[in-house]
């Protein structure tokens, strides 16, 4: 793969998108790229077409909305680039599932956690949490009901 020839198609293909050179050594991460949630499908199959495949794929909470991030890499010259796209208040973007099946089960703990809707992904359901719960654990707001905390462990102390 050719990442500056991968960079130019990017750029000229998912405009506006914003660049940003990655700091490796910190972040594991060559290129860190910021598009519109709208523009993922289209990222995801560029980067495929390159020869690059997903890492990974996660939701951040920051309070103020969410972001996914997406990491692709290349095998045989391995160079790293994450895909950001901030949600807007319906927390939605597209599913990738049937490009890369590998984010079938990580789009789900998303949902499941945080509560990104994938529109498109054939089996959105939760993976650890009963169907019924209606909170999303890692959200910043999420509140941990009193009646789901852990008892207090009392120890018997020796007053000699």
């Amino acid at each position: 793969m050719d990442s500056s020839s991968v960079l130019k198609e990017l750029v000229d293909k998912l405009a506006p998108i914003e660049v940003r050179e990655g700091e490796y050594g910190r972040t594991g991460v060559h290129l860190d790229l910021s598009i519109e949630p709208e523009k993922i499908r289209q990222a995801a199959e560029l980067l495929l077409t390159a020869g690059c495949f997903l890492e990974d794929l996660t939701a951040v909470d920051h309070a103020s909305h969410r972001e996914m991030v997406y990491h692709f890499n290349e095998y045989s010259d391995p160079f790293r680039i994450a895909i950001r796209a901030n949600l807007g208040p319906e927390d939605e973007i597209e599913s990738i599932q049937d490009l890369c099946p590998a984010a079938d089960w990580q789009e789900r703990e998303c949902f499941e956690m945080l509560g990104v809707k994938f529109t498109g992904h054939t089996d959105l359901r939760r993976l650890l949490l009963p169907e019924d719960v209606d909170f999303f654990p890692l959200r910043k707001d999420f509140i941990n009901p009193p009646e789901a905390q852990a008892p207090e462990y009392h120890q018997e102390t020796d007053e000699h």
